[in-house]
This record gives C-alpha cells, structure tokens and sequence, in this order.
C-alpha cells in the first residue's frame, strides 16, 4: 500500500514538473517590440502615421533582428507597396535596438493609409505591428526641414505686392489684403526706406499713397501668435513637439526681425512653425521656417 503511494506521488511529481518545464519554455519565447516615432532622435512616439516615420524594433538581449525576414508595406486600399528594401536598418538608442526611417509613398499618404510591420528575429520571433493615418487628418510631415523665404518676402512696405507671408502657400503676400500669416508692421513710421525692424501676426500696419501723401493703413492676419526662443537654429532642430508646447506661454502678437531672432509661432497650441530671421538686405529681411505638428 505504501509503495502504491510512493508511486502516485512521485507521478503527480513528474507530472508537475513536466508542467513547470513547458511554462518555463514558453516565458522564455520573446518576440520583437514595434514602436513609431515622428522624428529621428526617438523622442516622439508616433501613435498616428507620419511621414515620414522612425519604426523602432527592440529584440531580446541574446539574439538579433532579422533584418532580411522583417518586412515593411505600405497599404491603402487596394494599394500596396513593399518598402522592406528601400529602407536601412541602423543602432537605435539603446542596446539591443534597431531604428529605420520609413518614407510613405506620397500617393498613398492619406486618410486610409496603414504602415504594417512584421519584424522577425534572429531567433524566429514574430511580431507584427501596424500604424493608422488618423482618420480626419491631415498630412503632417514630421522632417524639420527649413523653407526659405524667397528674395524681398518681407519688404518695408508694400512694394511689389509683398511685405506679408502665407506659410500655408509658401509664398509673398500683399500686406494691403488681409489673410497672411506674418507681415512687416510699420507701427506709425513715416514710408521711407528704412530697414524694416518689427512683424505682425494678428495685424500691421503699411503705408500708401492716397491724394499724395503717405498714410498709414492696418491690415489682418490668420490669427497667429508667438513666443520669442532663446535658441540657434541648431538648438531649434533639437526641439521636440513637447518642448514647444511647453515653450507656448506668455504668447505676443508680433516681435522683432533682427539677424538670429527666433519664434515660435501658432494658432492653437498644437501646431507650431518655428521662424528664424537673417541679416536684412538693404529694405528686406530673409528668413525661413519650418513646422512641427501632432
């Protein structure tokens, strides 16, 4: 009777052990980890599609991502296309992390549009992973890649039909008509050729010739407002989307244009364009821009 037990017992045992052994094994089996981000130094994650955007892949510390295996495709609708090859897999910030950017092809880059990664290791982990277009969006591009402002943009006056900039058109405006973005803001200076020193987001002032004498006029703008930074434009290229919202306080409607005079420009809070001015030129100033967006 005693070795009866003694036999049961040592099956319940084994039994668990046998148990024990497989759930080990199974905890033991990792796969990859997919993140996004919206810019290069990996400080933003991306819970929307951007374009372009950083997939990050993390892998467990005793093997390697597979990069030949690890497939990327863009998909909308019907549409499809395989960005696996067009894309080179770098170190990522920490041990055991592999980043690559990814550009969006721009035909698909659209309400509709999913990214779709499946990342494999070295060890046949799979892990795949996919990121929206957020549906009502729009596009956003993630780059900070600076638009410059082309000759006699922001002219004293309203010469030639400038003295205003649209960021959305990218282009000169006419300070007489109203809907620009920012503008050479006069502030009561008699018309003459003067190097223009101040800027306007909400309104400006210019002057024109009415009856044969120059009189000062006001027109409007988008609504924009700005916040003075402390920052070159290296500084300016480390930013990051948090970093300007917690810059966006103590907003002004206009400010100064002296060579490095940095901006922070917005409507809401939520997007931003970061502007720097350069050297005035005789009665222009240079400058360029770039933006940042959820």
């Amino acid at each position: 009777m005693k070795m009866k037990r003694f036999f049961v017992a040592a099956a319940v045992a084994l039994a668990g052990l046998v148990a024990f052994s497989a759930c080990t094994k199974d905890e033991d089996t990792t796969v990859p980890k997919v993140s996004y981000y919206s810019d290069a130094a990996l400080h933003n994650e991306a819970t929307e599609l951007t374009n372009p955007v950083w997939v990050v892949v993390s892998v467990d510390a005793e093997t390697k991502l597979d990069k030949s295996a690890t497939t990327i495709m863009a998909v909308n609708g019907d549409g499809k296309v395989d960005l696996s090859k067009k894309v080179d897999w770098e170190k990522g910030n920490v041990d055991h992390e592999y980043k690559a950017k990814v550009d969006f092809p721009s035909e698909l880059y659209k309400e509709g549009a999913v990214l779709e990664v499946t990342a494999t290791d070295k060890n046949n982990g799979i892990k795949t992973s996919k990121l929206a277009f957020k549906k009502g969006g729009t596009v956003v591009n993630t780059e900070k890649t600076f638009t410059k402002a082309g000759d006699g943009a922001l002219h004293n006056g309203n010469v030639n039909g400038k003295g205003a900039w649209s960021f959305a058109d990218n282009k000169a405006k006419n300070i007489t008509s109203n809907g620009w973005d920012i503008a050479v803001d006069r502030d009561g200076v008699a018309f003459g050729l003067q190097m223009p020193k101040k800027f306007g987001t909400e309104t400006a002032e210019y002057s024109v010739k009415v009856n044969g004498q120059w009189t000062n006029k006001t027109s409007k703008g988008n609504g924009y407002k700005c916040v003075k930074l402390t920052k070159d434009k290296a500084g300016v290229e480390k930013m990051t989307l948090k970093d300007a919202e917690a810059a966006w306080k103590d907003q002004k409607t206009g400010g100064d244009m002296g060579k490095g005079d940095c901006y922070l420009l917005s409507k809401d809070g939520k997007s931003f364009v970061i502007i720097i001015f350069g050297k005035a030129v005789k009665d222009n100033v240079p400058f360029e821009y770039f933006r940042m967006a959820k």
